[in-house]
C-alpha cells in the first residue's frame, strides 16, 4: 500500500494480485523524451513485512527517475515451502511476459526474501532459456 503523498503525487495503482501491485508514475508519461520508446519499470521485491512507509520511500525514489514501480511481494509460505515460492516464480514470469509489461526494460531491486522470490523467476528462466530470452535481454540492473 503506498502512502497517500505518493498517490496524491499523480501515481496511479493497479493491483493484479494479492502481493502484486502496479504502480504506474502518471507524471512520467508527459515527461518521456521519446515517442514510442519503452519506459523502465523497477521490479520492487521488498522484505517480508515492509511497512508501507518503507515501501513508499523506495517507490518515490525510483518515481522521482521517471520508472514506474512493481510491486511484488514475498510471502513466508513461500519460503517455507519452496514449491510454492517456484508456483510463485512462475506467476511472475507470466505477468512480466504479459502484454502491459513485455516490452519494457526492467530494473530488479531485491530486499532479503525479495531477492530469493526472484531465484525462483530466474530457476523457471534457467529450465527454458530460449523461451524466456526476451524476458533476460529486457533485464538492464539488478540490485539484490
Amino acid at each position: 500500500m503506498m502512502s497517500r503523498s505518493a498517490a496524491a503525487g499523480g501515481v496511479s495503482a493497479l493491483k493484479i494480485s494479492k502481493t502484486i501491485t502496479f504502480y504506474m508514475n502518471e507524471s512520467a508519461v508527459a515527461a518521456t523524451p521519446l515517442q514510442g520508446a519503452a519506459r523502465p519499470l523497477l521490479l520492487l521485491l521488498p522484505w517480508l513485512g515492509c511497512r508501507p512507509q518503507a515501501l513508499a520511500k523506495y517507490c518515490e525514489l525510483y518515481f522521482r527517475t521517471g520508472f514506474d514501480v512493481l510491486v511484488v511481494e514475498s510471502e513466508v509460505s513461500q519460503f517455507l515451502w519452496p514449491r510454492w515460492g517456484l508456483e510463485y516464480g512462475a506467476k511472475l514470469v507470466e505477468v512480466l511476459r504479459s502484454d502491459r509489461f513485455a516490452q519494457r526494460p526492467l530494473l530488479v531491486h531485491a530486499f532479503s526474501i525479495g531477492g530469493y522470490t526472484f531465484t525462483q523467476l530466474l530457476i523457471h528462466v534457467s529450465r527454458d532459456p530460449q523461451r524466456h530470452q526476451d524476458l533476460t535481454n529486457r533485464i538492464k540492473r539488478s540490485h539484490l
